[in-house]
């Protein structure tokens, strides 16, 4: 039997909240659930249960908070992982955390670490590493990011080879936070550009992808299997996507004066 994963109910102050969540000893995987992600998942075990003792997940696409208004009847807000990457970089800067970066090809993941300093002035990127490693490497991997010193793990690869590199090997990595970023590397580096504001805002940021890269044909097909299962979970009344509780209170005295900081 499926356990639940729970979804962070994400609104407008939520940023305030995960603030305050994020600097208070929290540690574990962080996972940016999307429809694509939620789809696989259901008819692959091990990375459904991965993604639901994740630690935090964030609803990353419109389909999940579609899907969320559908089971629990909750209307939750889109945070899309890009805007939780640059929220990531600005808290890291901020609070002086060391980020490392895993994944894409090797001139892409070195350019988007040397964006990332431009970007972010003072941002520490303690380390990188391409992402096309053969599995009996993946112990010198997580040697480099232990001895890296660092907080913050950003992997980007494909859906169930980040977020199972991560479940797997967290406990080894000694960081605080690491998240699974799928492509982002390619925005980040400027390989690709992110969808018009416009586009954003209607959800339609997929048909953008599509539009700049033909090849994620086969993954758009997906969505509609994925509208599909959701209906198909609320007719047999399982309990598999649920909100998560928030169990970090907004205090206005504090966070809002860190916060602005960022």
């Amino acid at each position: 039997m499926k356990t639940p994963i729970r979804v962070w109910p994400f609104n407008p102050t939520s940023e305030l909240i995960l603030y305050q969540k994020l600097t208070s000893g929290f540690t574990g995987q962080i996972v940016t659930l999307n429809s694509l992600m939620f789809y696989t998942a259901y008819y692959h075990p091990e990375l459904w249960n991965i993604i639901s003792q994740a630690a935090l997940v964030l609803p990353d696409s419109w389909g999940i908070c579609w899907a969320i208004k559908k089971l629990c009847g909750v209307k939750v807000q889109r945070y899309p992982g890009i805007d939780f990457i640059d929220f990531l970089c600005r808290l890291a800067r901020e609070r002086q955390w060391r980020m490392f970066l895993l994944g894409s090809e090797m001139p892409i993941i070195e350019l988007a670490a040397k964006k990332l300093k431009e970007q972010y002035p003072g941002l520490i990127i303690s380390g990188f590493h391409h992402g096309y490693f053969p599995p009996e490497k993946t112990e010198d991997i997580v040697r480099e990011i232990k001895n890296s010193q660092s907080q913050i793990l950003l992997v980007g690869q494909n859906i169930v080879q980040q977020e199972l590199f991560i479940g797997k090997n967290f406990s080894q990595l000694g960081v605080n936070i690491a998240v699974g970023v799928g492509g982002s590397f390619d925005v980040l580096s400027g390989k690709l550009s992110r969808a018009p504001d416009f586009l954003r805002k209607l959800g339609l940021e997929w048909l953008f992808r599509f539009y700049i890269q033909p090849w994620r044909i086969a993954r758009i097909w997906k969505l509609p299997l994925f509208w599909q299962l959701i209906w198909r979970i609320k007719l047999s009344q399982k309990k598999l996507l649920t909100v998560a509780k928030i169990d970090h209170i907004y205090e206005p005295g504090t966070t809002t004066k860190n916060r602005n900081n960022l």
